[in-house]
């Protein structure tokens, strides 16, 4: 019996410990200190460290054990998508297939897994669920602070009154401070850690995060941020409905007053390209990009054209290098009817689950809500660890409700 605790003790700890550093690496995101130090270097490519401490965590969830059947059709599904993908890929590039697709199939596996295996080790140690989310919003914070603070100066680039914060793409940096800031109101909200009137005090985190997001200048994450913190307003469980709508009105108000003083004392382009939006109808390129993306999934609507022959495609055919910003387009292009299929029911089966716990717990489906809308308008989303991170934490709510 003693062997086996101390067994077990070993194998929590590994887990507790890689679990911290993978949200921590997570929440840095792309930056890479061993690289050139440009945005094209850093908004492309991860750090080794990073991707090292990524890889023994998803490595170490093999050893996670469960005899449950949660998840295991959904993972079925996604191994299906990945394989009718890869064979698509395989089918139309054979000739020009290359090691950057060998490293996007390895990816996309681990981000599979990752799905999978993660949520069966939270619901085993459900407190851990919590202190992920603590490590992510924690770094992120601290990012948000000491660039607001004006520390991170001289890794900071602007262009067109964004903040590229470690010269990495603005919309990737404001999507992960988007979710710290949602993982701060969830803290503060419902308490989970019990924590009483000591939880206010993460409120100080809120602002910096805010700030950041509209650094970046990114239209998507500002929406979005609206539109799940509205969301979680209304679903938030309270046993007084009058309690709850005066809670509503005034995190609006504070909101908003908090967002205009920052967009009004600070030279950003945020508030800008949001009328430009509005007025021009400008969103950046994506309308023309995804006409790009529909147009080939006409052309090859049952299998796609598969990932390498998509990228040619969209550069020969249509002069744009970059890839279509948009993860749905971007499935059905590259994987045709099927694979959209397949991953359509992934997603219908997530958002099932996440609603139908949503009166115990709504974040889960709040969280999830937000990963798919930014999943709308981002390029290369299908491996993006972060997003299948998400995923994870919001299956994980549906079997975690309460935590003792």
């Amino acid at each position: 019996m003693k062997s086996t605790t101390v067994r077990k003790d070993k194998v929590n700890f590994v887990h507790i410990t890689l679990l911290l550093l993978f949200s921590i690496v997570t929440a840095i995101g792309s930056f890479n200190p061993l690289g050139n130090g440009n945005i094209e270097d850093s908004a492309n490519s991860s750090s080794p460290v990073a991707l090292l401490i990524q890889g023994l965590f998803i490595a170490s969830l093999f050893i996670v054990k469960s005899s449950s059947t949660f998840l295991k059709t959904e993972f079925r599904l996604l191994c299906l998508f990945g394989l009718i993908w890869s064979f698509s890929s395989i089918l139309f590039s054979q000739e020009t297939l290359n090691i950057s697709f060998s490293m996007s199939i390895i990816k996309l596996l681990l981000c599979i897994v990752l799905f999978y295996k993660l949520p069966q080790l939270l619901i085993r140690e459900p407190r851990w669920l919590i202190y992920s989310l603590l490590a992510f919003s924690i770094t992120s914070a601290i990012i948000a602070t000491l660039f607001s603070l004006g520390l991170l100066d001289s890794y900071v680039l602007w262009s067109k009154g964004r903040a590229y914060i470690f010269y990495e793409n603005p919309n990737s940096t404001s999507t992960r401070m988007l979710f710290a800031f949602m993982f701060i109101m969830y803290l503060i909200f419902q308490d989970p850690l019990r924590w009483g009137k000591i939880r206010f005090f993460c409120s100080v985190l809120i602002l910096p995060l805010l700030y950041s997001i509209i650094a970046s200048g990114s239209r998507g994450s500002f929406i979005v941020l609206i539109v799940c913190f509205g969301l979680y307003l209304l679903m938030i469980p309270t046993r007084k409905s009058g309690r709850k709508f005066g809670v509503i009105i005034i995190s609006v108000l504070i909101a908003l007053s908090v967002i205009m003083k920052i967009s009004e004392s600070e030279n950003f382009s945020l508030m800008e390209r949001l009328s430009e939006s509005i007025e021009k109808k400008d969103d950046a390129g994506r309308t023309q990009l995804s006409a790009a993306a529909l147009d080939i999934f006409l052309d090859y609507p049952i299998i796609g054209v598969g990932s390498v022959e998509f990228i040619r495609l969209m550069e020969v055919n249509y002069g744009f290098r970059l890839t279509v910003h948009n993860l749905y387009w971007y499935i059905a292009a590259t994987s045709g009817i099927v694979g959209l299929t397949l991953f359509g029911f992934f997603i219908w089966n997530m958002l099932r689950f996440t609603w139908n716990v949503r009166c115990q717990n709504p974040f889960g489906f709040v969280l999830l809500v937000g990963m798919l809308l930014i999943a709308s308008k981002t390029g290369g989303a299908l491996s993006y660890m972060t997003m299948w991170y998400i995923f994870a934490l919001s299956m994980s709510f549906i079997k975690i409700t309460k935590f003792s």
